[in-house]
C-alpha cells in the first residue's frame, strides 16, 4: 500500500505510538535510551524536502518548517531501516543543498514551486523503485501562481512516488495560499496519495503531522 507503512503490534501501530508521544515533548528533549528491535520493511526510503527560502519564510515560519521536518524524519526512521533525505531550496529557481546549509539560506527572487519538483525528479531518478520508497515534502507559504505548472510536474512523478505532502506555513489569519491549496486538494481526485496541511503557529506542527500522515 502507499503512504507511510507501519507494523501492527497487539492492534496498536508503533507509528501511532510514536506520533502521539511526540505531542508531549519538545524537540530539545528527545533522548534515546534504548530500543526494541522490530521487523522493518525490506524497502528503504528516500525523502526530498522542498523548502521555500524567500524572505516571507523568515522567523516563525521557518522554525515551524524545521520542527515539522525533524518529526517526519523521526517517523520515517522508525518505519524504515535506511532513510536518505535530500533538501531542495527554492524561490523562482531551485537547487539541492546539504542539510548543513538548508536552514541558513535565503533567496530574494519571486516564488515558483514547480522548479523544486524538476530538481526532485533528478534526485529521485538515482534511486531504483525496486528498493526505494519515495516521498516528497514541500514546505512554504503557498503564495504562488504556478500551481498548475507544479501539478504538471507532479504528474510526471506519481508513478514512482509513495506520497507527496505539502505543508503551508503561515502566521495567524494571513492568507494568500488559498488558490494553491485548492489546486492541491483538487488533485486528490486524480491521485489520492497527496496530502496538505496549513500550519498557523508552532503548536499546530503535530496536528499537521497527523493530517499529512493520517494512518
Amino acid at each position: 500500500s502507499k503512504g507511510l507503512p507501519y507494523e501492527p503490534s497487539q492492534g496498536v501501530s508503533p507509528y501511532v505510538l510514536i506520533r502521539e508521544g511526540m505531542t508531549y515533548i519538545d524537540q530539545s528533549n528527545y533522548v534515546v535510551r534504548g530500543k526494541t528491535t522490530k521487523p522493518l520493511p525490506d524497502f528503504d526510503a528516500v525523502l526530498v524536502v522542498n523548502l521555500d527560502v524567500t524572505g516571507s519564510m523568515m522567523g516563525e515560519r521557518i522554525q515551524m518548517a524545521k520542527n515539522l521536518v525533524f518529526n517526519i524524519k523521526a517517523l520515517l526512521s522508525a518505519a524504515y531501516k535506511n532513510v536518505k533525505i535530500h533538501y531542495v531550496v527554492f524561490d523562482s529557481t531551485a537547487e539541492e543543498v546539504p542539510e548543513s546549509r538548508v536552514w541558513t539560506i535565503w533567496k530574494g527572487g519571486g516564488t515558483a514551486y514547480a522548479p523544486a519538483l524538476v530538481e526532485d525528479q533528478k534526485i529521485l531518478a538515482k534511486y531504483p523503485n525496486s528498493r526505494w520508497n519515495k516521498y516528497v515534502l514541500t514546505i512554504g507559504d503557498g503564495e504562488t501562481s504556478d500551481g498548475a505548472a507544479y501539478l504538471a510536474e507532479l504528474d510526471k512523478m506519481v508513478k514512482d512516488l509513495q506520497y507527496a505532502g505539502h505543508a503551508i506555513t503561515t502566521n495567524g489569519s494571513w492568507g494568500g495560499y488559498e488558490t494553491f491549496l485548492n489546486e492541491l486538494n483538487g488533485y486528490k481526485d486524480k491521485w489520492p496519495w497527496i496530502g496538505s496541511s496549513v500550519i498557523k503557529d508552532k503548536s499546530e506542527v503535530i496536528s499537521a503531522l497527523k493530517e499529512l500522515f493520517p494512518k
